[in-house]
């Protein structure tokens, strides 16, 4: 083929294709473009077949000799006794003889796991004689039983129980609330013994004095000294102990030393942890003892705080005059104060915009005073509520409970306002209390809480130091 054949051929394959340019490159041609093609050769296949031998396998074969077991039943072991002296007898032990496997590879004969009896010497086994045992000396021991009472047998008990308190306490909440409402607690009897007395003389009405600035409370000596040195450079001249029952005599007095000594007038309540679990009725006798060892010492007495407060009970008569009785005795001159409660009672239930609630009163007969409780936070109309509100207690000295911006402000509603302002805060509703007329105020060192973990978190004013 000649190049200009070539050259021809190339652009109709391109138009064939569809392509949209053609490049193309000139080769030379050889010599003779028309050479003959060489002689066609012929190809013969000469492979041959070759045999190939496969093996044979032949698989081996295994002969077991067949397995026969009788089992016969075997004497069990006698137990003779004698006095001071046991022994046991073993029958005679049949004879076991193994089964030996054979292999038809050429293995060793093994002894396999499963053994052969065999019958002639079970058979040839000796009977043992059963002697008759003799009889053993027992001594005889009177043994008395136990007496055990039926947990039934209490039930007429627990039924009168609850029965009586029905119709003698007034807190229907507070019946199935407290833990120590149970036949069990001794200090329960002692209280309904007192329930079933009459009512004591009513106290000799002693008025609070103005010009009263109180912190609460405190509970450990930890860091009592420097934080009341603190709080009474800020103006504060008093300071509230709170009791649970778990302090001792001492204690108490050392409390009430480290008050003295900061030129502070101790004050004291029957108070308890916030909780609705825990019991008020202690025994009586171990709290008036510890009300009338401190009551000589101390300003005055809070009838009212925390778990005695009305948010969690409304206190009987007969509860509240017998401990202010106590106290009154072991100091003639002592202050006793009652509290009214506006907010969340047995009786003053969540209820939309709080209609239908009263002022709820834990006060005895003659109270020096009153403390108002309920709106010692932000957002209340003051003036108005001591007017209306707690109207009952318009001529009898108030003293005011004081918060801060609001409940908690450090732990569950935390405003991260530190130590300083939120005190700021206090005394601001301070003044305004004093201004709406109060004769003094009760400001909570921490955020309403007695169980935090730092300075602003719990009310103790001895259990962080203020820096």
């Amino acid at each position: 083929m000649t190049a200009t054949k070539k050259t021809i051929a190339a652009a109709a394959a391109a138009a064939t294709l569809g392509v949209g340019t053609l490049v193309y490159r000139q080769w030379p041609s050889p010599a003779k473009d028309d050479a003959p093609l060489a002689a066609p050769v012929n190809v013969v296949d000469d492979v041959q077949p070759i045999q190939v031998a496969l093996p044979s396998v032949t698989v081996p074969t295994i002969t077991v000799d067949s397995l026969v077991t009788r089992v016969e039943p075997l004497s069990p072991p006698v137990v003779v006794y004698s006095p001071g002296k046991l022994a046991i007898q073993a029958p005679n032990t049949p004879a076991v003889t193994p089964v030996a496997v054979r292999s038809a590879i050429g293995a060793q004969p093994q002894t396999p796991a499963v053994m052969r009896v065999n019958p002639a010497a079970v058979d040839s086994a000796e009977p043992v004689p059963t002697p008759a045992p003799d009889t053993p000396k027992v001594a005889q021991v009177s043994i008395a039983p136990a007496s055990v009472t039926s947990p039934a047998a209490d039930i007429p008990r627990i039924q009168h129980l609850h029965k009586t308190l029905a119709a003698i306490v007034k807190d229907k909440r507070h019946l199935v609330s407290d833990k120590g409402i149970s036949i069990h607690n001794p200090g329960m009897e002692k209280w309904l013994a007192i329930y079933e007395q009459p009512l004591p003389p009513p106290n000799e009405h002693i008025p609070l004095p103005q010009g009263i600035r109180m912190i609460a409370e405190l509970h450990t000596p930890d860091h009592a000294a420097a934080n009341l040195a603190y709080y009474r450079r800020q103006g504060y001249n008093a300071c509230l102990i709170s009791l649970d029952g778990s302090e001792s005599v001492r204690k108490v007095a050392q409390l009430i030393s480290l008050v003295r000594q900061a030129d502070m007038a101790p004050w004291i309540a029957w108070a308890g942890p916030e909780s609705l679990g825990w019991s008020i009725y202690q025994d009586p006798d171990k709290i008036t003892r510890l009300l009338s060892s401190a009551a000589p010492l101390c300003q005055g007495y809070l009838v009212a705080w925390r778990r005695t407060s009305a948010h969690l009970v409304e206190q009987d008569a007969a509860y509240i005059e017998h401990l202010a009785a106590q106290v009154r005795a072991a100091n003639p001159g002592i202050y006793i104060v009652g509290e009214s409660y506006y907010g969340e009672t047995w009786q003053n239930l969540p209820q939309v915009n709080q209609r239908g609630w009263t002022a709820r009163d834990n006060a005895p007969r003659n109270p020096s005073g009153i403390l108002i409780t309920g709106i010692a936070t932000q957002g209340y109309a003051i003036e108005i509520m001591l007017r209306s509100t707690f109207a009952k207690w318009v001529a009898t000295p108030r003293l005011a409970q004081v918060l801060g911006e609001r409940p908690y402000y450090a732990s569950t509603n935390n405003t991260g306002r530190s130590f300083a302002a939120n005190l700021r805060i206090k005394q601001q509703l301070e003044r305004r209390f004093l201004r709406a007329g109060c004769v003094g105020t009760v400001t909570l060192h921490g955020d309403g809480s007695d169980r935090g973990s730092t300075l602003m978190t719990v009310d103790d004013i001895g259990k962080y130091k203020i820096e």
